[in-house]
């Protein structure tokens, strides 16, 4: 592991557990058995390193995300509508609930420790990268009907609840099987309120 590695590591593991505004740039170097020289070498300050720690995870999480919301491509068969739109909320929340799971470290250091740092309004990007997305999903699923004011609220209502349930599932102690239980439940529950939407447009 080289210096920059071990700078890194050091750094996530004070941010973590400590804060940003608990560590000082000396306390780093020690635990990453380097001088603070080393560090602003490497480094233009704290804040370089923060965005360090957990840029990469971060932007691959919003990239997975836009690029799984792009790929819905709604069949003209009226018949294969429905089973694919159930199977692409399914696909949504499962992937959710992965790359959440997978870059846990990353996003707790940005939504526990992260206040007022790069990052610090991720919540608020990822929450509306899901609604724009979700906009476009309805768009699609009624043949381009127009939005109105009740209808955007619910659609908000429904993306912002997607985000949170994932990250209340991340900070419960359960098993894979209660995981794999309480996604299901979300997913029906998402699958529900798409069915009513999009059929009370319908009719």
């Amino acid at each position: 592991m080289n210096t920059k590695e071990r700078i890194i590591e050091a750094a996530r593991e004070e941010f973590t557990t400590r804060g940003f505004e608990n560590i000082s740039m000396r306390e780093l170097a020690r635990k990453a058995r380097c001088t603070t020289g080393a560090i602003y070498g490497i480094f233009d300050g704290k804040e370089d390193l923060f965005r360090a720690c957990v840029e990469e995870d971060i932007e691959y999480i919003k990239f997975r995300m836009d690029e799984a919301d792009k790929n819905f491509h709604l069949p003209e068969n009226p018949e294969e509508q429905e089973p694919y739109m159930r199977n692409h909320i399914s696909t949504i929340i499962t992937l959710l609930s992965e790359l959440f799971t997978t870059y846990e470290k990353s996003l707790a250091m940005v939504l526990r420790r992260g206040e007022g740092k790069v990052y610090d309004d991720l919540m608020t990007f990822l929450w509306r990268m899901k609604y724009e997305a979700n906009l476009a999903f309805y768009s699609k699923t009624t043949g381009g009907t127009e939005l109105n004011d009740q209808v955007k609220l619910v659609i908000s209502i429904m993306s912002r609840s997607t985000i949170n349930a994932i990250l209340a599932m991340m900070k419960k102690n359960w098993t894979v099987d209660e995981k794999k239980e309480y996604l299901s439940k979300i997913i029906g529950f998402q699958r529900a309120g798409w069915i009513y939407l999009t059929e009370k447009e319908n009719e």
